[in-house]
């Protein structure tokens, strides 16, 4: 069990914590909204509190009125939850952020922003299998408690005068916030092991996330985390495609400037041209991932292939 004592006089706010027991975790946590998180797996009264979240942060973003929007995101997350055994509810939420964040309770949330800067469902399925995995491994029961005091902190501003929606915004914070550099790699591997399960192109989360460090601005969001630097877990998520034996592979030219989709002696027009804001590289690497798909397919003869790769190919 866990108490806070707060106090405030103008700007002067004083926090006692006292720690009358470690075991809040399995009985839940009471955030200062008096909302009790749980771990994923929480059922009846826990599963209630932790939808009157899900409620605030829907209400403080907004949902989308795209109902296609909606639905597409949906029909993605479900094909991965499905290979998950895990029951998960997939929200788009308003707003310009390139971003996306799970909560306990199996809801897993996806920025606008976020769509309208990766327009393949390719990396969009990357990026919900990455937070599902999240769920799946325990990793935000985990970093509850390293994250607690940010909820205080939310309690105390708004106390202070700040806007009676902060808590809202902080409590999607405080699930992003403390993933350790262990959560984050085994997010990289379980998230593309679940693509590979669902025969979805596990090169997406490749894509998705070298698109996300070459973006020009600051992005806050999880696959993006410091934990560990971005250039490194691409490598560990190459490392990782390969020893899956994920077939097609992408080799760049000597001079960087063109990427070729190889296969067992099979190489395709090298790349060399964007397409719709995509360079040679993403677009190789689509073209891979649609081949192995291709690949995953029953009763499915190599003579009636063909591959159109777009215009721009040189």
């Amino acid at each position: 069990m866990l108490m806070v004592i707060f106090s405030t006089s103008g700007w002067l706010m004083r926090i006692t914590v006292i720690v009358l027991s470690v075991s809040f975790l399995s009985a839940g946590v009471v955030t200062p909204a008096g909302v009790v998180l749980a771990a994923p797996a929480t059922a009846g009264e826990n599963q209630e509190k932790i939808s009157d979240l899900a409620g605030e942060i829907e209400e403080h973003y907004g949902v989308t009125d795209d109902q296609s929007v909606q639905e597409r995101v949906a029909a993605i997350g479900a094909k991965i939850a499905a290979v998950t055994g895990g029951q998960y509810r997939f929200r788009v939420l308003k707003g310009e952020d390139i971003n996306a964040f799970t909560i306990p309770g199996g809801y897993v949330y996806v920025m606008q922003g976020l769509l309208d800067y990766m327009r393949t469902d390719d990396e969009v399925a990357a990026i919900i299998a990455h937070e599902i995995a999240h769920n799946t491994q325990g990793h935000i029961a985990r970093q509850m408690p390293n994250s607690f005091l940010l909820m205080i902190a939310a309690m105390l501003l708004g106390q202070a005068g700040m806007a009676p929606m902060a808590l809202s915004q902080t409590a999607a914070q405080w699930i992003l916030a403390g993933y350790s550099r262990d959560d984050e790699r085994e997010a990289d591997n379980k998230g593309c092991e679940f693509l590979i399960r669902a025969k979805l192109d596990p090169y997406g989360a490749l894509v998705a996330m070298q698109r996300l460090s070459d973006h020009d601005r600051p992005i806050d969001y999880g696959l993006y985390a410091s934990h560990p630097e971005t250039s490194e877990r691409i490598a560990l998520l190459a490392d990782y495609l390969t020893r899956q034996n994920v077939r097609p592979v992408v080799k760049q030219s000597g001079d960087g400037r063109q990427f070729s989709v190889v296969d067992e002696g099979l190489i395709l027009t090298p790349i060399s041209a964007d397409d719709d804001g995509y360079g040679p590289m993403y677009r190789a690497y689509l073209m891979a991932g649609r081949l192995w798909q291709i690949r995953q397919r029953d009763a499915l003869s190599p003579d009636l292939v063909v591959v159109d790769q777009g215009p721009g190919v040189a």
